[in-house]
């Protein structure tokens, strides 16, 4: 009985464990050089001790190691063990002198078993695992390494009061001998190297730009950072920076993502490219005066980074290089490692172009996962089950009402409802989750929101999570009898409709990223920046990186243009502002359609329409967003991000990226200043969620009452002096009618005496 419970043990927990892995995913720090490298658990990402708890439990790390590392023989585990059992009084005089707790600690390297370790009943016992070197290749595809650790106590099934536990240290640690390789980089495989696939990062990507951009080297850099947004769902963290910010560490420590014409970047004539440059021009005949270079080299400072270069032989060069690298089908050259673009296409709009023809598109406002192509689907592993539905939108419809995912499901009665559910995520944004139920006659609906501002044109993915937890893992049929079934008749709610008017998508700030995202090359959105305000440079890129990550499609046709040259025909498109007021002019000419005006050199909003007004110092970190109809074209929209220093910056950044707030930001004006919550103002209602606090401190405010404002605080207040009337006259009614009954009710009572 034991074995066959092993058995069973072994081949589902397997089944998970390698098809899915799960548990902690990090980069590995590669600040050691050494020939042998020792990374303990901690350095690998796991925060505090591992417990695993009896009968049967397990962990996985998951990590990445530096792209030109080859590990070599002599690898091995040092893993640092306290391990306990309760047992009762007969079995403890039967064991008497005898410390084995009678568990196993099976240890995996990669796909490998590497030792079954019979556990002790002691406390810090280290045990030593070689690891064998047929199994130090990594298995992931995307070349991950995994240390799996299975807790078999079987044990505990087989005595009433026998419970194992045991804790594995995080200074327990991997010694990893390994030799460098040169890096094979192929423009085709980007993002790779520079991403892979990992969730903690101990190395950085940092896109450097010239000192001086031009309008056309600033769009593109933000079309790279569009690109590496897209290509990389937004999860590759990239520093956006000047050629003279570049630090000799971070050129030591980074990925390298050149923007901009070379002679821009004097150190470009010391690398090896394909395509050399020479003061300060390409000595190649291949690039003609007005074509685009891409290039990727290994970095000379550093064998395990790689420098990318995003470039031409003139302004316009630069762009068509970075609308190439977005279009993510880029051909090279006579080797790999550059591509040399003669032209791009103008953007055309096509449901061919931008919509996967593998992938059903939703057309109707309900859609069965059936007509998608997904039958109904059985999941069966014990823990974690992993399943994706992946759908499209079309080019130009939208939602026009509340989205959402309608599951029929049923599932085992051997599943513990309490501790099994599952969880949604819509485009690696968790949405919600479902209980599991009681037994296998149960037939279950669950419904769960989709947010309409995580759902982009093209492809979308919904990611569902399902754990499954037995009632008794010690039952033979504990891991061969659990299930659930997601049939195939839940269904999409998705009532699409046409978006000829981009416009039509702005309501709020909540809205974001539309009305921008109707087109998913983005070619009517410009950005304007100021030239005298290069800290609010790195916080437009990053929308810019955003936006990309949002919406599937192919080129990104991004607009830049500096505040003062900003061209008439711009103007007839979306505009997206950043950064501090004072230093765009063109805040002057919009003050009229702003929800909240700025004075001329002053950082802080006026926003009229409260009845006191708050002047603020320009020494006080806020940021503000606003949205609304451009003055130029009722089709378009303007989005404000300002803010009254750098902090400020990031805090308006992170107000309309971070869908948590977003969600709240249900008006066209809000302003945060790092606090609990967004103060939001809707300007055409004069609903909210707050006003300017007044607790800001005396050296940073001053209140004057809006006696110039007088008009609308009148218009505002007799509402309020109305309501505060008819209260007090509901109040004395009240009073009156319960008078009334108690005077009535102690009549009645002395006739009854």
């Amino acid at each position: 009985m034991l074995n066959l419970k092993k058995a069973h043990f072994v081949v589902f927990i397997f089944a998970i464990l390698f098809s899915f892995p799960g548990g902690s995913r990090v980069f590995a720090s590669s600040a050691r050089q050494d020939e042998v490298n020792l990374f303990t658990f901690a350095d690998l990402g796991v925060e505090s001790d591992i417990v695993l708890k009896g009968p049967f439990e397990s962990r996985t790390i998951r990590f990445d190691l530096p792209p030109n590392w080859e590990l070599r023989d002599g690898a091995e585990l040092n893993l640092e063990i306290s391990a306990y059992f309760a047992s009762s009084e007969l079995e403890q005089q039967s064991t008497a002198g005898n410390t084995f707790t009678g568990a196993l600690l099976d240890v995996f390297f990669n796909d490998g078993l590497q030792k079954s370790v019979p556990l002790t009943n002691t406390e810090n016992t280290t045990y030593r695992i070689p690891i064998s070197a047929k199994d130090l290749k990594p298995t992931g595809a995307d070349g991950s390494y995994f240390i799996t650790l299975v807790l078999d106590a079987a044990i505990d099934c087989d005595f009433e009061f026998h419970k194992t536990t045991i804790v594995v240290k995080n200074n327990s640690y991997v010694i990893l001998p390994r030799s460098e390789v040169s890096l094979e980089l192929d423009l085709r495989r980007l993002p790779w190297p520079l991403y892979q696939e990992r969730t903690n990062i101990a190395s950085t990507t940092l896109m450097v730009l010239p000192d001086s951009p031009s309008a056309d080297e600033m769009q593109a850099g933000f079309t790279a950072m569009g690109a590496f947004g897209r290509m990389t769902s937004g999860r590759l963290p990239i520093t956006f920076l000047r050629y003279s910010e570049l630090t000799e560490e971070q050129r030591l420590n980074s990925d390298l993502i050149f923007v901009g014409k070379p002679s821009a970047f004097p150190i470009l004539s010391d690398l090896a490219l394909s395509l050399k440059v020479l003061n300060g021009s390409f000595s190649s005949t291949e690039v003609g005066a007005e074509d685009g270079v891409l290039q990727i080299i290994a970095s000379p400072w550093n064998p395990s980074k790689s420098v990318l270069l995003v470039s031409g032989a003139s302004d316009g060069g630069v762009v068509k290089a970075a609308q190439a690298l977005s279009s993510g089908d880029m051909q090279t050259g006579l080797n790999p490692s550059y591509s040399v673009v003669a032209q791009v296409n103008p953007f055309v709009i096509a449901d061919g172009q931008l919509v996967d023809p593998q992938q059903p598109a939703i057309l109707s406002p309900d859609v069965n996962f059936d007509s998608l192509g997904y039958p109904a689907v059985t999941l069966d592993s014990l823990g974690p089950n992993y399943f994706t539905y992946e759908f499209n939108i079309p080019v130009g419809l939208v939602p026009s009402e509340s989205p959402y995912a309608e599951f029929h499901f049923s599932n085992s009665s051997l599943v513990d409802p309490v501790r099994s559910d599952f969880a949604v995520y819509l485009n690696d944004t968790i949405v919600g989750s479902v209980q599991l139920t009681e037994g296998t006659s149960s037939f279950t609906t669950a419904k769960i929101d989709l947010p309409a501002s995580l759902l982009k044109s093209g492809l979308n993915r919904l990611d569902l999570v399902v754990t499954l937890i037995p009632r008794d893992e010690c039952s033979m049929l504990a891991f061969s009898g659990l299930w659930a079934t997601i049939f195939s008749d839940s269904f999409f709610h998705l009532s699409l409709i046409p978006s000829p008017e981009p416009i039509a998508l702005f309501r709020d700030l909540k809205s974001y990223p539309y009305p921008f995202a109707a087109d998913t090359s983005f070619r009517d959105t410009t950005f304007v920046i100021s030239k005298n305000d290069p800290i609010s440079w790195p916080i437009a890129a990053r929308i810019a990186y955003d936006l990309g990550a949002r919406v599937d499609g192919n080129l990104l046709g991004y607009e830049v243009a500096f505040d003062g040259e900003i061209p008439e025909q711009v103007k007839q498109g979306h505009i997206i502002l950043v950064g501090t007021p004072k230093e765009l002019s063109i805040l002057d000419e919009l003050s009229d359609a702003m929800p909240a005006r700025f004075e001329p050199g002053s950082n802080i909003a006026v926003l009229e329409t409260q009845i006191v007004i708050y002047r603020i110092s320009d020494q006080k970190s806020l940021g503000y967003l606003e949205i609304f109809v451009s003055p130029w074209s009722e089709k378009a929209a303007v989005l404000g991000v300002f803010g009254t220093n750098l902090t400020g910056l990031d805090y308006a950044l992170n107000s309309i990226i971070n869908f948590q707030i977003r969600e709240t930001l249900s008006g066209n004006f809000s302003t945060y200043d790092g606090g609990n919550r967004a103060i939001i103002v809707d300007t055409r209602t004069g609903l909210g969620l707050g006003r300017f606090e007044s607790s800001l401190g005396t050296e940073n405010v001053d209140t004057q009452p809006a006696t110039d404002i007088a008009t609308p605080v009148e218009a505002a207040g007799a509402p309020v002096n109305n309501m505060r009337n008819m209260i007090m006259v509901g109040i004395i009614v009240i009073i009156v009618v319960m008078a009334a009954v108690v005077l009535v009710a102690l009549r009645f009572s002395k006739r009854r005496l």
